[in-house]
């Protein structure tokens, strides 16, 4: 079964191999949003850029008669500007953004190669939407999108715990 915790803990991995972010060496640039302890805990010691990560829930999706659980979460990539009236600055922080979001999917698509872990496998990249984030008053700029991973283990009518 995947959890939020897999999928994040992923996630976390990634941050920490990451060049620009280098999570855990540099500090901490990595939140998990679902996690009250870690999101207080890190708040005032967050460095960007940061990643932020965020387990929403899911949907079930039928597929022909085949029933799955499709998880949705949220990815934020932001980072911190010195000026949030210096627009040049502004646009240097979205394209640092958006440049590492760009090489998380990447690093996805090749996990996914990999079948490791086995999760990514049900991913698709089709019509991600990422869109501009900023945030005036902590001077944070940055890319969020959403990802849709479906469960390989579906729903089927073998899942009956009913007593008929």
């Amino acid at each position: 079964m995947i959890t939020g915790k897999f999928i994040s803990d992923y996630i976390e991995n990634l941050c920490r191999r990451h060049k620009e972010i280098k999570h855990g060496v540099t500090g901490c640039h990595f939140v998990n949003l679902n996690d009250d302890k870690q999101q207080t805990a890190q708040a005032e010691t967050l460095r960007y850029p940061a990643v932020m990560f965020e387990a929403s829930g899911y949907t079930i999706v039928d597929k022909g008669g085949s029933y799955c659980k499709r998880h949705q979460c949220r990815l934020q990539v932001v980072t911190h500007v010195m000026d949030t009236g210096d627009y040049a600055e502004i646009e240097t922080a979205l394209s640092l953004c958006d440049t590492i979001f760009t090489d998380f999917l990447s690093r996805m698509i090749i996990d996914k190669r990999q079948r490791n872990p086995n999760w990514l496998l049900g991913l698709t990249m089709n019509n991600i939407e990422v869109i501009p984030i900023e945030n005036k008053s902590n001077a944070l700029y940055g890319v969020l999108a959403e990802l849709y991973i479906p469960e390989p283990i579906c729903i089927t009518d073998n899942n009956n715990p009913f007593n008929d």
